[in-house]
């Protein structure tokens, strides 16, 4: 069985988010009824996939999510294109810059 977007979505998430320096804040990527909430208020990322209260919300479909992370779409291009919207505090979205 082939995997799924978001399985692949979350992998890179995973990978990425376990290379690089707690957030110091959540974030949670709200795929329409899927999500990748990540905690990095503690000594390292945590993820998980449930719908839990976060400092900023990122609301964008997996497809450009995933554009994003493999390279092909600026995630600037897709906020400029409304592609990704925010929810909370922006700000907070700044400390994923090193995901991408």
């Amino acid at each position: 069985m082939a995997e799924s977007l978001f399985d692949e979505i979350l992998a890179i998430v995973t990978e990425k988010s376990s290379q690089v320096d707690p957030i110091g804040s959540s974030v949670k990527v709200d795929f329409g009824g899927k999500y990748i909430h990540m905690d990095g208020t503690g000594s390292s990322n945590q993820l998980a996939t449930k719908d839990k209260q976060a400092d900023c919300t990122i609301k964008v479909k997996e497809a450009d999510f995933h554009a994003i992370l493999t390279g092909e779409l600026n995630p600037l291009t897709a906020i400029m294109k409304q592609q990704v919207k925010f929810e909370g505090n922006p700000a907070v979205a700044l400390a994923l810059t090193s995901l991408f």
